[in-house]
């Protein structure tokens, strides 16, 4: 494989906010002050600061969801996750949705959502994860009932086909798609609020379950179900500890007929759930592997822009299969000032195993180009002595 091949590979595996800056990501609802963080590279060292910002109208509660969406996106990049939706396996993209915290006496969360069948909002304190208004088209109509429509006359055919369009919007809007709840409660501790859930479920529903322990997300669970008709509601409801005293009550909803699809959707989602401490330093949010990955990334990046070939390759995994090359622009006006430089796709990458790979990128400016944004990409491998580069390349 060429180098050029290589890159273009690696590039479908780099979350799309470092090839297009105009991110489309509908993921925090929220008021109120946000800690943001702002990650800014000057002569190739990498200065990460938290920022508050206060909104001083829409125009800054905008910017503010924009730069919590970018972090949670940095830690949290979008991801597929394998699970069985009736019987069938899938694998379904999913992204990061959740409330960083303000200060260290408060808890935020994460959660991977499937974005395109599910939609988030907040009301009041509450997050909620629903499923989006399904649409019965025209085109759905004729294609679901070719053979009836066929022998109609013209006129009659459309009236057929918008009778079947209402009607079977009217049955979507009415079917209940379920719904995943995250609320916090301070001052209380994972066992009361549970206990106290069980009696309150148990005051209106047929069967709830004992309280048991849950491993993904780490804590308690319960399940209550209304009845055992195929519209009967289900709740399942975990309990997680915020590390604060209080806990985040995560309720999943759906009728008994989605247990299948709807039900194995939200446990998949609700596995991811993660709780977020306050930090002054990010990099306590990182494991050591991605620590280690943002160090070397750092050092590397250093060499690389200023013309070491000898410490660039120090980096490089043995053996390294391409040219070791420093940077020298794009032609032949060599190289500006480079201005900018942003690391991109440093997620909490959790401990690897030996032969792990992980792929970053920086963006930057060239003053010699000032109309693109620059790119250099690297995949990092794991090996017996750690990490080290196995790729890397530019392109704009």
């Amino acid at each position: 494989m060429k180098p050029d091949e290589r890159l273009l590979a690696l590039i479908g595996n780099i979350p799309d906010e470092m090839l297009d800056e105009a991110l489309n990501i509908k993921k925090i609802c929220s008021t109120g002050r946000k800690r943001v963080l702002y990650v800014s590279v000057a002569a190739a060292c990498i200065l990460v600061l938290f920022m508050r910002f206060v909104p001083a109208g829409q125009v800054m509660a905008a910017q503010i969801r924009e730069h919590v969406e970018h972090l949670l996106e940095e830690l949290f990049p979008p991801k597929d996750l394998s699970l069985i939706v009736e019987g069938i396996k899938e694998n379904i993209s999913h992204e990061a949705y959740g409330e960083l915290p303000e200060e260290a006496q408060e808890a935020g969360f994460a959660i991977y959502v499937d974005t395109d069948s599910y939609e988030m909002t907040q009301e009041a304190d509450c997050h909620i994860i629903r499923g989006k208004r399904m649409i019965y088209t025209r085109e759905d109509a004729i294609r679901d009932n070719a053979v009836l429509l066929a022998d109609l006359p013209e006129k009659e055919k459309e009236q057929k086909i918008q009778e079947i369009v209402e009607n079977t919007q009217a049955f979507y809007d009415k079917f209940p798609t379920g719904e995943i709840r995250i609320t916090q409660a301070q001052a209380v501790s994972v066992e009361d609020a549970a206990s106290e859930m069980k009696q309150e479920l148990s005051e209106h529903d047929v069967n709830v379950s004992d309280i048991i322990v849950s491993e993904f997300p780490k804590g308690l669970y319960l399940r209550a179900e209304e009845g055992t008709a195929w519209d009967c509601e289900v709740k399942e409801v975990y309990f997680v500890d915020n590390g604060l005293g209080g806990v985040f009550v995560i309720t999943a909803s759906y009728i008994v007929e989605a247990e299948e699809g709807t039900g194995a959707r939200f446990h998949s989602m609700i596995e991811t759930f993660r709780v977020l401490a306050y930090a002054e330093n990010p990099e306590e949010t990182l494991s050591e592997d991605a620590q280690e990955i943002k160090s070397i990334a750092e050092n590397f990046v250093a060499a690389y822009f200023g013309g070491n070939t000898d410490a660039v390759q120090r980096y490089l995994s043995s053996p390294y299969e391409w040219d070791i090359e420093v940077y020298k622009g794009l032609d032949a006006t060599g190289a500006g000032t480079i201005s900018g430089l942003t690391l991109k796709g440093l997620a909490d990458t959790g401990i690897k195993e030996i032969g792990s790979t992980h792929v970053i990128s920086f963006e930057f400016r060239d003053s010699n180009h000032e109309d693109m944004f620059l790119y250099l990409t690297i995949e990092f491998i794991k090996q017996e002595d750690g990490w080290k580069i196995q790729f890397y390349g530019l392109e704009g």
